[in-house]
């Protein structure tokens, strides 16, 4: 009696969900109890149950939805219905028991922002993580390290000079915005002439050959 109510009560009107991958795997993942409205409209909300105890707690769990859905009895009024913002590639199938999701990934996770379990999909699952934070904080921590060495070996001339490499490469970001650029000009590094005396002529005519 028991197995009768199971299997044609208790499995038919609450199917367990199963998470079918494309290497054929299969997860069973919860007991679906009740259809509930949530703010996705890519997705469909239940509250279904992931353990038999305690009986009162549900959890309230999000699935993307079907590109289309079949309904009605098969060979005789089966009908394929296509469903507003479903996903592609997403496919739902039921069966007596059970209710299978066939999908190329599986991301079960915990949504914070709408307090609910997640099957998600990539572009939902990972969140944007910008460098600019990153790059700023590793800037900011080589130019203190590089402004501490170099403040530490003056009175040294030979530890300076080899530490002001790093030193221009520690302020090269210290240069103008790049859509504001500033005029830049060249410092004169032009030879002056000077008095042809008696110890520089060498020197000009050297400079002239070459």
């Amino acid at each position: 009696m028991l197995l009768f109510v199971k299997v044609s009560f208790i499995d038919t009107f609450y199917p367990r969900f199963r998470i079918i991958t494309n290497n054929k795997d299969v997860y069973t993942i919860a007991r679906k109890i009740i259809k509930t409205d949530g703010e996705d409209p890519r997705y469909m909300y239940f509250y279904v149950k992931f353990h038999l105890f305690p009986i009162i707690r549900w959890h309230k769990l999000k699935i993307p939805k079907p590109e289309f859905i079949k309904k009605g009895i098969p060979f005789i009024n089966r009908k394929k219905i296509v469903l507003e913002n479903g996903n592609k590639d997403i496919f739902w199938r039921r069966f007596p028991a059970k209710i299978d999701i066939i999908t190329d990934n599986m991301e079960l996770s915990y949504n914070e922002k709408e307090r609910c379990y997640e099957i998600g999909l990539d572009q939902d699952i990972y969140r944007e993580d910008p460098e600019d934070i990153y790059t700023a904080l590793a800037f900011n921590e080589v130019k203190t390290l590089g402004s501490n060495i170099i403040e530490s070996v003056k009175g040294d001339w030979s530890l300076i000079k080899d530490q002001f490499h790093m030193g221009i490469v520690i302020r090269e970001k210290d240069l103008p915005d790049q859509e504001h650029p500033e005029e830049i000009t060249k410092p004169n590094i032009a030879i002056k002439n000077k008095p042809e005396t008696k110890n520089n002529i060498s020197w000009h005519k050297k400079v002239d050959t070459e």
